[in-house]
């Protein structure tokens, strides 16, 4: 585990406020010199604690759908496993592709905007390693709501009014090649110079802020963040899925939810559980202590709940791929 102190933290914490602050920006927030912040960013990148700067786009706006995959594996080897592990992250349709441990072994999320296309996928998919994946489960999800690991610095509650993003407010807003272009470049890279982002597209700076300021404005793009191996630094991430007695209270079970710090995303599905959880904890035992507390208060509501540790993330990319 790597060690890091409270000025550590509180830097990670606002570049995943805003990973696109400038070193000056970020000095006065952090209280430190500029030269100490840059150092202290190169040091964390170095060591893998930093593993790059993304941008949350919300692509439910541009059309597209989000259907999950869990499955087991069955006679599967390690190369076997790569195989698969390998196809999926190679798909344009493919959001996150995660190895996890528990009832499940493979998570995947998609980018879907034409099923019939899907389906061709799937076929060869099922064709190719049908044979080593079992209890496939597919469902929609219909919203997510991300928040950021206060944790970090606030271990009781989270912060009021500390920014959040929530993608899948369904739209379909139409946008030209140059936005797609810069969507696909930022994406990955949050922190890409406004001046690089305009070479790149064969513009000038003024015409990508503009731009970037007007898909702000649309909330295609909700926030700049930074993808932290919080594995690095002692946590662990765990997945859950709650299904509910009495649907009608979910909002109450969410409500409390959103307030514990160590809660990092809250998902809505169709065709699978009532409620998705991400944690960030420091050992399975805060774990337990979390979701005992939570089947306790809403014993009623609650009827049981499944989970998963979260391995390796292979694939994280918010933007599909236009040729898709």
């Amino acid at each position: 585990m790597i060690k890091i102190d409270i000025k550590d933290k509180k830097l990670l914490y606002e570049l995943d406020l805003n990973s696109r602050l400038s070193i000056p920006q970020l000095s006065k927030k952090v209280g430190l010199h500029k030269n100490v912040v840059r150092y202290r960013i190169r040091r964390l990148e170095k060591l893998g604690v930093i593993k790059n700067y993304y941008t949350v786009i919300d692509s439910y706006k541009l059309g597209f759908k989000c259907l999950k995959l869990l499955a087991t594996y069955q006679n599967a080897t390690s190369s076997i496993k790569k195989e698969i592990i390998d196809h999926f992250t190679s798909s344009k349709m493919t959001w996150v592709v995660l190895s996890i441990e528990g009832e499940f072994d493979l998570d995947v999320i998609f980018w879907i905007k034409d099923m019939n296309q899907f389906y061709s996928f799937w076929a060869k998919t099922l064709s190719m390693y049908g044979q080593y994946l079992k209890d496939q489960i597919l469902f929609y999800q219909i919203q997510a709501t991300s928040y950021r690991p206060s944790y970090l610095l606030f271990r009781e509650k989270r912060p009021v009014n500390e920014k959040y993003e929530v993608t899948g407010q369904a739209s379909n807003l139409q946008i030209d090649d140059l936005d797609y272009c810069l969507l696909q470049l930022i994406a990955s890279n949050a922190r890409i110079p406004i001046v690089t982002l305009a070479q790149h597209l064969n513009v000038t700076s003024n015409i990508v802020r503009y731009r970037l300021r007007k898909l702000l404005k649309s909330d295609i793009i909700q926030g700049f963040r930074t993808d932290i191996d919080f594995s690095k630094i002692g946590f662990l991430s765990t997945k859950v899925d709650l299904f509910l007695n009495k649907y009608g209270e979910r909002a109450k079970v969410i409500q409390y939810l959103k307030d514990n710090p160590f809660v990092v995303c809250i998902m809505i599905s169709v065709g699978y559980s009532h409620i998705e959880l991400e944690l960030n904890v420091e050992s399975m035992t805060q774990h337990y202590r979390i979701m005992e507390d939570l089947i306790d208060k809403y014993s009623g509501i609650i009827n049981n709940y499944k989970f998963f540790s979260v391995l390796e993330n292979f694939k994280l990319c918010w933007m599909p791929e236009k040729q898709y």
